[in-house]
């Protein structure tokens, strides 16, 4: 059980301005999100739902370094 403050508003908002400012994702947008996703060490149901749906939006925009990063994200956190 997640017991820390969900950022899946705060990610998912930052992931709508990520995308609409180009359509795609960058690696340092991508560390943040990760980074603000995973604070309390968790990733609970609504921030794994933002993560999974905005990987899945995006994969086909993605720069390879960003598809590998994502890809390395989903492996270890069974997105």
């Amino acid at each position: 059980m997640n017991t820390g403050q969900s950022k899946w508003i705060e990610m998912a908002s930052a992931a709508i301005q990520s995308f609409s400012e180009d359509g795609s994702l960058d690696m340092d947008e991508v560390n943040f999100l990760l980074t603000l996703v995973l604070q309390d060490d968790e990733i609970d149901d609504e921030e794994r739902q933002v993560l999974q749906a905005l990987f899945e939006k995006g994969a086909s925009l993605f720069p390879n370094d960003v598809a590998e990063k994502v890809k390395e994200i989903q492996d270890k956190h069974h997105l």
